[in-house]
C-alpha cells in the first residue's frame, strides 16, 4: 500500500460549530483531562523511581504513543501539517 500525503481538507460548506467549552477539560486547558492525568502519573513515575528498573518504566509510561482528535478553529495549511509530521506527529487516515 502506497504511503498517504496528508493534505489540509477542502473548506466546508457548511462551517462547523466548535464549543469553547468541552466536559473533559474541566481545567479548561485544551487537553482532555484524561490526557492530562496519563502525562501527570507519568512524571510522577519519573520523580518517584528509584531503581533502573523503575526508571525504565516510566520511561516506557512517557513514551506511550496517544490518539487524539485535533479540532481546529481556522483552516490547516500544508506547511502546518509538515511541521507536525516534522515533530513526529503521525496522520491516521480512518474511513
Amino acid at each position: 500500500m502506497a504511503a498517504v500525503n496528508p493534505a489540509p481538507p477542502a473548506e466546508p460548506t457548511v462551517t462547523p460549530i466548535i464549543g469553547k467549552t468541552y466536559p473533559h477539560d474541566a481545567d479548561g486547558n485544551r487537553l482532555d483531562d484524561r490526557i492530562d492525568l496519563k502525562i501527570k502519573q507519568a512524571e510522577n513515575l519519573m520523580k518517584m523511581a528509584l531503581t533502573s528498573d523503575e526508571r525504565q518504566k516510566a520511561k516506557t509510561a512517557r513514551g506511550q504513543t496517544l490518539s487524539v482528535e485535533l479540532v481546529f478553529r481556522e483552516q490547516i495549511t500544508q506547511k502546518q501539517i509538515a511541521a507536525f509530521l516534522a515533530l513526529g506527529g503521525q496522520n491516521r487516515l480512518y474511513l
